[in-house]
């Protein structure tokens, strides 16, 4: 009997103490990024990893908490500083804010939050969708989460040469999942400043009726490194003469200007030779051919000088 009330004492107090581990763990995850230094407007803060977190103000004039962790700001006519409590059972962590006075211009944190609430992302698509480069002083910038798996993700990222972005879907035979990065940054100083960065998650459709030309021309913008079918180089690169995808089809490739841009005698490359200065344009053409009938591709070549 005596043994059993020990263990049952011993289950008792590991059970406690894995409840204040998970309270630590909690607040340590809670960081200073998490919490804003300065503020001029209204935020939000963290719930909490491993329990719910509780916060309360040292000074609710300016700063109080309308719900668990939703913070209302009062601006005064000078700065105020608050002391921001965090919670989760009996363990607590303390951050300094400070509330700026009025007229003050919102921090650049504050900047890029209001710019990714203005910003754009579809949740799905299955086909290209221009993204948008920048909102009030907010640039942004995007890359895919795997870019190292670029064949394999169900998505590219397509730079212009008139700047403009672009979410290009590949062709996909079944609905897939893909991750695109946002970052944000803030001009200081004549400086790009990385502010904050986001993930969003979007849904790649299938695209309707997708013919072997289809694919080809899929497959030749990636092994090209195409970007929409216009990109920029001062260098040699490889031209793909078949098709994965589509074992049947023949590609062969013409060039505009073959003293800028030359196909080379085996014709799976293109030998560049770049303008002494400026910029020089080129038309490629890929002539696909599937069961004897042949679809050109157009490709816009800027050849810039070293």
């Amino acid at each position: 009997m005596t043994k059993k009330v020990l263990v049952i004492v011993l289950f008792i107090g590991l059970f406690l103490l894995s409840g204040c581990d998970y309270d630590e763990k909690s607040l340590q995850a809670l960081s200073d990024y998490d919490v804003p230094d300065e503020v001029t407007m209204d935020f939000e803060l963290p719930r909490g990893v491993y329990g719910e977190i509780i916060y309360s103000s040292s000074d609710e004039e300016v700063l109080s908490f309308t719900n668990v962790r939703f913070a209302k700001v009062v601006q005064q006519q000078e700065d105020r500083s608050v002391t921001i409590t965090a919670r989760v059972n009996h363990s607590t962590k303390q951050f300094t804010t400070i509330v700026l006075k009025t007229g003050s211009t919102p921090t650049p944190l504050e900047q890029a939050r209001c710019a990714f609430a203005k910003l754009n992302i579809p949740t799905q698509t299955d086909s290209p969708y221009l993204l948008t480069a920048k909102i009030d002083d907010i640039d942004f910038r995007y890359e895919q989460y795997h870019p190292y798996r670029l064949t394999n993700d169900p998505y590219r990222i397509v730079h212009k040469t008139d700047d403009s972005v672009w979410l290009v879907p590949n062709l996909l035979l079944v609905k897939a999942d893909g991750n695109l990065v946002v970052r944000a940054f803030l001009k200081i100083d004549d400086q790009d400043v990385f502010i904050m960065s986001q993930i969003y998650t979007i849904e790649f459709g299938v695209k309707a009726d997708i013919t072997d030309y289809d694919r080809v021309i899929d497959e030749v913008e990636i092994g090209t490194k195409l970007s929409n079918r216009r990109f920029r180089v001062n260098e040699n690169f490889d031209l793909p003469t078949v098709s994965q995808l589509v074992p049947q089809a023949i590609i062969e490739w013409s060039s505009s200007d073959e003293t800028t841009v030359q196909i080379a005698q085996d014709k799976r490359s293109a030998i560049i030779k770049p303008p002494i200065s400026g910029i020089r344009e080129v038309t490629l053409t890929a002539y696909i051919t599937i069961d004897e009938i042949t679809h050109p591709m157009l490709i816009q070549v800027e050849v810039i000088s070293d």
